[in-house]
C-alpha cells in the first residue's frame, strides 16, 4: 500500500471534501484522520475560495465538527490557528462561518480531558451571555484560552 506524504494528503482530501462533502458520513470519515482535520486543510480550503464562497448547511456542519475536533484535541497551536481563521480570513466577512466554528471549538474544548477546569467554567459563561455578538465570543475565548484573563 501507498501512503501519500501529508502535504499531498491534506490537498486530496481538500478536493474530497469540496466533491463529496455533502455526505456525513464522508465527511466524519475525513474527520477522524490526522490530515483531513489538520489546519492546513482549512488554509487549503481557504485557498481554493469555493468553499467559503456560500455557507451551506453542510459546509457550516463540517467547520462546525472540523473545530470540534479540534478544540477537542486542545492543542495550543492548533486552538490559536483556528481562532486565527475564524477572525483573519474571509470566514470572518460571513457571521455563520464565525459562529460554525467557535460553536464546535468551544463544545471541544469544554469535552477535551485536558482542558482545565477554569477553562471549561469560562466557555460555559461564554456560551450564556446572550448579549455578545460573534466577534465578541471569538475575542474572549481567545483571551480566557491564552490565559491572559482570569475566569
Amino acid at each position: 500500500m501507498t501512503t501519500l506524504p501529508s502535504a499531498q494528503a491534506v490537498g486530496a482530501l481538500a478536493k474530497s471534501v469540496e466533491k463529496y462533502g455533502g455526505d456525513p458520513w464522508f465527511r466524519m470519515a475525513v474527520l477522524s484522520s490526522d490530515d483531513g482535520s489538520s489546519i492546513d486543510l482549512l488554509k487549503i480550503l481557504l485557498r481554493q475560495n469555493s468553499f467559503f464562497a456560500k455557507p451551506d448547511s453542510w459546509k457550516l456542519a463540517f467547520l462546525e465538527d472540523f473545530s470540534y475536533v479540534n478544540g477537542s484535541r486542545n492543542q495550543k497551536e492548533q486552538v490559536n490557528s483556528l481562532l486565527d481563521i475564524l477572525t483573519q480570513s474571509p470566514i470572518a466577512m460571513e457571521e455563520k462561518w464565525q459562529v460554525a466554528g467557535a460553536k464546535g471549538m468551544m463544545t471541544g474544548l469544554k469535552k477535551s480531558a485536558t482542558s482545565s477546569p477554569g477553562l471549561k467554567e469560562a466557555l460555559t459563561r461564554i456560551e450564556a451571555d446572550t448579549t455578545r455578538n460573534i466577534k465578541e465570543t471569538i475575542k474572549d475565548v481567545r483571551k480566557y484560552y491564552s490565559g491572559s484573563a482570569q475566569p
